[in-house]
């Protein structure tokens, strides 16, 4: 078929579902679909690993049926279309989830793609401090992720693979560090071919309760995958390879337990399936220690986490300077410094105090460099300063 018959056949089809006379659409496509047949049988296809082709004729089929039938968009119409477009979504997840061997439906996140998903995913879930375990064979939409979070202080390390892509599982373990909390991994190389020990990997997540994240862009729809089985704590997927479906498709399924940093009671009626990844809206969080906080979804997908986990609020008895460095504390000047006391701030603050020492001294400071890498203690007992003349 020439571009210009194209072109023409498809503003016929754009002019008929404007005159809402969907079979004229599809007597149309159909005509088209068979003079477009006859050339996919003399091609031979072998970019697959990137997306699949030919799609069967009953994904363009269902799209089209869609768009000429429902149209319609999910949560915003109190209207049978409206309803019938939920329903859509609904068996979708419940099928997707069914797929992959997840727990609840309510846990299936739909993106653009499994680029964007494992963005989410890594973003979302790693705090500074962290270090993740990779193979040796992980696609640019994990490592560049990576490579950003390591200037807010992710670190991670490769398990070595042989030449043929074949991941050397008994190296993983002694790679693990006191501040492992995660593996990424993807389940087939998009360049070789070679499949991963997924499932031996899964559990030695488990052992050492480390999040298990997996990339299976190149086996969702081609190997079983079981979420449950291989202990896999996020499963990232794309649409328009091994699922046959179109470009601009993709998600993510979670375990309950890291959907569950959604705090319900707070929230009320809101649940996480009414509301986008890119929404401003401000609602209740619980992570993984119970710290209730409010924060916007989408600085909560762009990876901001627990404010208390992270030092940017203070919490007392859990990360204020009274709890974590008692001694640094014990020289806390007992009036000069007000109302405010040491429960008050964290061992990060750069907030400027006064401090007595044990012999007396007394000297103003910042609380980080007190309780940094420096320690830095009282001036005049250290010599960099004259004791002050009573």
């Amino acid at each position: 078929m020439y571009l210009s018959e194209f072109l023409m056949n498809l503003s016929a089809i754009f002019t008929a579902a404007i005159a809402r006379r969907p079979r004229l659409c599809y007597s149309i496509y159909k005509s088209m679909r068979n003079s477009k047949e006859a050339a996919v049988l003399d091609t031979i296809y072998l970019d697959n690993a990137s997306t699949t082709f030919p799609k069967p004729a009953c994904v363009p089929e269902a799209m089209l049926r869609y768009i000429t039938g429902c149209g319609s968009n999910i949560a915003r119409g109190d209207y049978s279309a409206a309803y019938s477009a939920e329903e859509m979504v609904f068996e979708t997840r419940e099928r997707i989830c069914s797929l992959f061997g997840g727990e609840d439906s309510r846990c299936v996140v739909f993106t653009k793609n499994v680029t964007e998903s494992l963005n989410v995913l890594l973003k979302g879930l790693l705090r500074p401090g962290d270090h993740v375990l990779v193979s040796s064979m992980e696609h640019n939409a994990v490592m560049r992720p990576l490579r950003q979070l390591e200037a807010q202080g992710v670190t991670f390390s490769r398990i070595p693979c042989c030449a043929d892509g074949t991941l050397i599982a008994e190296a993983a373990e002694p790679l693990l560090r006191p501040s492992t909390r995660a593996v990424v991994m993807t389940h087939a190389s998009n360049v070789c071919g070679t499949l991963l020990p997924i499932a031996e990997m899964g559990e030695l997540c488990r052992q050492h309760g480390l999040l298990f994240l997996v990339d299976s862009a190149q086996t969702a729809g081609v190997f079983p995958i079981d979420m449950q089985a291989m202990h896999i704590s996020a499963l990232a997927f794309t649409g328009h390879k091994g699922l046959y479906g179109p470009q601009g498709t993709g998600g993510f399924v979670l375990r309950p337990e890291l959907a569950a940093q959604w705090d319900r009671e707070k929230n009320r009626a809101l649940t996480p399936q009414q509301v986008t990844i890119t929404s401003n809206r401000k609602v209740w969080w619980r992570c993984e220690k119970g710290h209730s906080y409010p924060a916007v979804i989408a600085s909560r997908t762009n990876g901001s986490g627990c404010p208390y986990c992270t030092g940017k609020k203070v919490l007392a008895g859990f990360n204020d300077l009274a709890t974590l460095e008692p001694k640094i504390a014990a020289e806390w000047h007992p009036t000069l410094n007000g109302a405010l006391t040491s429960q008050m701030v964290s061992t990060g603050s750069r907030k400027k105090v006064w401090w007595e020492c044990p012999l007396g001294h007394v000297w103003k400071a910042a609380v980080y460099p007190r309780t940094g890498a420096k320690k830095c203690g009282c001036p005049v007992c250290a010599g960099k300063t004259k004791a002050p003349r009573r």
